[in-house]
């Protein structure tokens, strides 16, 4: 018992600080001040960078904020955290992947060698 609440304690005061920063961090969002919520995201992440939910809380702002590149980086750092645990994650690595595969569209449908790529493949097809 007494190595459990030694443990247990060593986690939370380790664990503690990136809360507080996430708190912070969703309060700035709800006051529309997301140049703090982005600060103070990242403050958490620097503390704990491998809890799912700081990393995604940030992708989502980085979505709202219209940083794509930013957000992809985050998404795909959700997944790679999340890999193991994926049924825990459903909802949440679905969306991830759902906007990492939006940004890959765009930057196809913004490179003209890939958009003529994208021509030659449908020739021959018509609805």
């Amino acid at each position: 018992m007494l190595v459990f609440v030694v443990f247990f304690g060593q986690y939370l005061s380790c664990y503690a600080p990136s809360m507080s920063h996430y708190r912070k961090a969703q309060r700035a969002e709800q006051n529309l001040d997301n140049a703090t919520a982005e600060k103070e995201y990242l403050a958490a992440i620097a503390e704990t960078p491998d809890d799912p939910v700081v990393v995604f809380a940030l992708a989502k702002l980085y979505v709202r904020q219209l940083k794509p590149a930013d957000a992809v980086t985050y998404f795909q750092k959700f997944l790679d955290l999340t890999d193991k645990e994926k049924g825990s994650w459903t909802k949440e690595r679905w969306e991830a992947d759902f906007y990492i595969e939006k940004q890959k569209q765009e930057e196809d449908a913004a490179d003209p060698k890939k958009q003529k790529k994208h021509e030659e493949d449908d020739e021959g097809y018509s609805f």
